[in-house]
């Protein structure tokens, strides 16, 4: 009986966190960032997702801003949705010689990517109210 009283009282302590954006990085480490940054007004996260597709020995890389992602208990990613989606052929053997992506090839308003099409994924926060000048 102790144990389902405490279960239920730190169910409703962390459904209280995730209502007020204060959750502990213990639950899922980056993506309470992640999650903080996107529910955040001044800022948004864009997304970067190395697929396990190539076209003519070219890497499909999408990038967007994140509107969704879902993850199992432990973390992982189930998938991601991204919203003014651009697609780039990246050229991995190419060396890191190149810092930046390519121009993109298409762009799609809203593109959901299963974890089974997933290499790999770069998150950067935007801050919008940041002075470009500066």
């Amino acid at each position: 009986m102790q144990g389902l009283i405490a279960y239920v009282i730190v169910r409703a302590y962390l459904r209280h966190l995730a209502k007020s954006d204060q959750l502990p990085a213990w639950i899922y480490g980056w993506a309470v960032d992640i999650a903080n940054a996107a529910d955040n007004e001044d800022e948004f996260v864009v997304a970067y997702v190395l697929t396990t597709h190539d076209h003519s020995d070219k890497t499909i890389v999408y990038g967007g801003v994140l509107y969704e992602m879902g993850l199992k208990s432990d973390g992982c990613i189930t998938r991601i949705a991204l919203w003014d989606c651009e697609r780039y052929l990246a050229d991995l053997s190419a060396g890191m010689n190149i810092k930046t992506l390519p121009s993109p090839s298409s762009r799609f308003p809203f593109m959901i990517i299963d974890a089974s099409q997933i290499r790999n994924v770069a998150f950067e926060v935007v801050d919008l109210a940041a002075d470009p000048e500066s």
